[in-house]
């Protein structure tokens, strides 16, 4: 049987119904999925080949979510290709899409230019929030839908009580301590909070930067949900914030400077889906045996939980 290295180049333009402009070359394409940068007409694509295995229902909610966040004004990679099983690439899950030229933020922001790009970042994770969704789902187009907050809150709640109960991870008084908490202030703040598309995973290895220091793109929507738009400052402010003084400041008054301008209750919506992701982020790492982000992710619950919100 022929390897994807040996199909891409003869399977991608029966796809597109185009010649490639040359070989493809390999680039890197995350934990789940191999890929090719490609040009067809003078114009770069990236083919996404998902690994055996790979769960259908996922990549199908990864294309749902690229799909809404392209009808916004958000820098994101377009769809122009996407088979869930596709018989010629070996039954695999097949995407093809718009590259986007651009640098790792990580890796090439620096301080002089720091308050632009973080300007401008606020106001196009604000663009992104404007997709609207129908209800609230861990993925889009998932099952159970949730027509209130406070009903996802709870259904998420026990969710991440599994999921610790299996690790041991947290002690059982904070985690109920903790869950509860984000319960109560979720019922209160659940008629301001509408179902929009949210990134949940946005730091700076998922932004690209331009040579001059501007946003050129949000990557990786694959994890992205019907969520409180609220749990994308998650990372942010673990990950990102405070490594780059008043970068915070700059984020927010961009996301403000928006016509949707910032959420109402935002910090303690902020805090609820602190909450629900780090408490989830523990378990998850304690399953994979990762006691390095077990202990990062629990510290910060626990700076958390002792503010007050």
């Amino acid at each position: 049987m022929a390897d994807l290295d040996e199909l891409v180049p003869a399977v991608v333009p029966r796809l597109l119904g185009a010649l490639l402009d040359g070989p493809p070359s390999q680039v890197h394409g995350g934990y789940a999925s191999s890929a090719w940068l490609v040009g067809v007409e003078g114009v770069p694509l990236l083919v996404k080949v998902s690994h055996a295995g790979a769960p259908v229902d996922k990549a199908v909610a990864a294309s749902s979510a690229l799909r809404l966040a392209a009808t916004t004004s958000a820098p994101v990679p377009r769809e122009v290709f996407f088979d869930p099983e596709c018989g010629q690439l070996l039954g695999r899950v097949v995407r093809i899409l718009t590259w986007l030229d651009g640098e790792v933020a990580r890796d090439r922001l620096d301080q002089q230019g720091a308050e632009g790009f973080f300007t401008e970042l606020g106001s196009v994770v604000a663009s992104l929030h404007q997709a609207r969704c129908d209800a609230f789902t861990t993925r889009l187009g998932g099952a159970p839908a949730f027509d209130t907050w406070a009903e996802f809150v709870r259904h998420r709640s026990d969710q991440i009580r599994e999921r610790v109960r299996r690790t041991g991870a947290i002690a059982t008084d904070q985690l109920e301590t903790a869950l509860s908490r984000a319960l109560a202030v979720a019922i209160e703040v659940s008629p301001v909070v509408e179902p929009r598309l949210a990134h949940r995973d946005l730091h700076l290895d998922n932004v690209l930067v331009t040579s001059s220091g501007h946003v050129a793109g949000v990557l990786d929507l694959d994890g992205a949900g019907a969520w409180d738009p609220a749990v994308d400052l998650v990372k942010l402010r673990a990950q990102v914030f405070p490594h780059h003084p008043g970068s915070e400041q700059w984020f927010t008054r961009g996301y403000a400077s928006t016509s949707c301008g910032l959420p109402e209750q935002l910090d303690r919506r902020v805090a609820v889906v602190e909450v629900l992701e780090l408490t989830n982020a523990v378990a998850n790492a304690g399953l994979h045996h990762n006691d390095v982000m077990v202990e990062v992710n629990r510290r910060r619950l626990t700076e958390v939980l002792s503010s007050p919100w």
